[in-house]
Order: C-alpha cells, then sequence, then structure tokens
C-alpha cells in the first residue's frame, strides 16, 4: 500500500516523514521538536562549500610545501591527486581531504575507502528489538541508488559512495513520537554520535508516531529514525529518504520542490510509491535539481 508523506520540521530538528493509512492527499502536521544538538560543527576551519579559505591567488604563486587551506595536505599534494589547495574539503562531504586520505577523521573514527574527490556518506545501523534487519541484498540495492545519484563529483565520476560501517542493537523498545529530545538522547547514551557517522535507527512506531509517520530524519543532521513495522518497502525507501533530509537540510522550494521539504518525483516526493521488494522503482532516484543543490552546497549535515 502506498503511504501518504507528511511534512517535516526542519533547521536542525528532527522531523517526520509519513506513513500509515494516511488519507490520498499528503497533509502537513509539524510538531516542535528538539534541536539536534549532536550534530558535529566543523573541526576547525569551516567545512562550508561556500567557503572561501585564502585569497584566490594563481595556483603556481602558492608554496609547493604549505597548506593554505589547513586540510593536512601540502598545495603539491593535493595538485598531484587533483584536489583544491584552497579548499579543506574539495568534495563538499564535510570530511577533510587530509583526513579522507589517511582513512582516519582528526578525532579517530574509521572512515574506510574515503576519496577526497568523490562524496562519501558513513552510515550505522541500529535495530530495535525485534526489528528486522535490512538483507544483503536490500543494503545492496541502497548503496547502489546512492551510487546511481546524478551527483557530479571533483573527479569526473557521478554518485555518492555509501559506506555501512556497522549494525548494532538497541534496548529501547518503541518510539512514540511524543520526546524525540529523550529518544534521541537515549540512544545517544547506547551508541554515541561521532564526527564523521550518519545513525539509521529501525524502531517500532506506535502510538502518534504511527498513526502519522514512517520515519523522523533531522534536517540537516546525522540521525534519522524508521519504522520497523512499516512493510519491507517503506523500511527500504525511507532509509534513503531520511538520510537525503539529513544531507540537504531545509530546500525552500529549490529546484523542483515544494516549499521546503519536498519534490516532484524521486525519493522526496510527498508520496513515494512503496511496497514489498523494488515495487516502488518509479520513486528510486534523485532529481537533477536536486543533484545541483547537492553539488553547490555540499552536505549540510
Amino acid at each position: 500500500m502506498r503511504r501518504a508523506a507528511l511534512g517535516l520540521v526542519v533547521l536542525l530538528v528532527l522531523a517526520g516523514c509519513s506513513g500509515g493509512d494516511a488519507p490520498e492527499t499528503p497533509t502537513v502536521t509539524p510538531a516542535p521538536v528538539p534541536t539536534d544538538s549532536a550534530t558535529p560543527e566543523p573541526r576547525g576551519v569551516s567545512l562550508d562549500a561556500t567557503a572561501t579559505p585564502t585569497p584566490q591567488v594563481p595556483v603556481e604563486e602558492l608554496d609547493p610545501e604549505g597548506d593554505p587551506d589547513g586540510d593536512g595536505l601540502t598545495t603539491e599534494e593535493e595538485l598531484d591527486r587533483g584536489l583544491n589547495p584552497r579548499r579543506v574539503d574539495t568534495d563538499k562531504d564535510r570530511l577533510r581531504d587530509g583526513e579522507e586520505l589517511a582513512g582516519v577523521t582528526d578525532e579517530g573514527t574509521p572512515i574506510p575507502d574515503a576519496d577526497p574527490a568523490r562524496m562519501d556518506l558513513y552510515v550505522r545501523v541500529t535495530y530495535g528489538p525485534r526489528a528486522e534487519p535490512y538483507t544483503p541484498i536490500v543494503r545492496e540495492r541502497i548503496v547502489a541508488d546512492w551510487a546511481a545519484m546524478p551527483v557530479r563529483n571533483p573527479d569526473g565520476t557521478t554518485g555518492i559512495s555509501l559506506h555501512i560501517v556497522g549494525t548494532h542493537n538497541t534496548s529501547l523498545r518503541f518510539f512514540d513520537g511524543s520526546d524525540l529530545e529523550e529518544t534521541a538522547a537515549a540512544l545517544d547514551e547506547e551508541l554515541p554520535r561521532n564526527d564523521a557517522y550518519h545513525d539509521v535507527y529501525l524502531l517500532p512506531f506506535v502510538d502518534v508516531a504511527r498513526h502519522a509517520h514512517d520515519g523522523f530524519a533531522a534536517t540537516p543532521g546525522r540521525i534519522a529514525l524508521v519504522d520497523s513495522t512499516a512493510d519491507s518497502g517503506n523500511r527500504e525507501v525511507f532509509f534513503t529518504h531520511g538520510l537525503l533530509h539529513n544531507v540537504l537540510g531545509p530546500l525552500r522550494g529549490e529546484g523542483e520542490c515544494q516549499g521546503v521539504h519536498y519534490c516532484e518525483g524521486g525519493f522526496l516526493h510527498p508520496a513515494p510509491s512503496t511496497g514489498s521488494g523494488v515495487a516502488f522503482d518509479d520513486d528510486r532516484y534523485l532529481p537533477e535539481p536536486l543533484a545541483r543543490v547537492i553539488e553547490r552546497r555540499g552536505f549540510r549535515g
């Protein structure tokens, strides 16, 4: 059954995405929710995609042994690898170029197979009691969805490399939508968030949450909740739906988007076609206008 998507609340808050036996026409039902305060801030040097760390002097005039953007790599090292010596994060995925080459962040978080010239997204998946894990086939399909996104990278490739870096379990029994701040704090106690990973939690939704939503996501931020009792198609599509809200943040009508949250067609459509297996293939894509937003702004969370 298709489930209509409801509204999200934005500006660094946890926001809801719909589900349940909703009406044919989706309605927006925002609720006050807390700031995603655990989302890491840029570390030292701004990772803002619009930032200009140094004056735009000709590259040949830069000191080959210098590090004008402060990413841990010399100008010569960056140019040899096709990176931007003036930008701490060449590919705009909120990971420093030097960290990606080292395969570990400055705070010690492993980022295996990172590429400073191609966007990487690292995700941990945590299951609540009795939650059915994503199968290897589903995980491969999700990774393929991100690789197929028409986002152009500095190395000339397209797509985003999604890395599922671990699976965990939580003792949290359910999510009822009544106190997101308390829920986020409880989850953070069991599995503290870090400077590189996004977290997707599969929990049974009950009461208000169950009747209104199939997922909640920080917009922008690094946490997403998926209803573990939803059908397999919804659990799969809302994994990517929530993560896209994480990295895109508020859209404010950009491209083909309506208002700040949803877009015509694709994973952020107000009512993506879902169902078991791959029954929602028609909406299993990132629209070109949103790809251009990601290229221009980079990951917002």
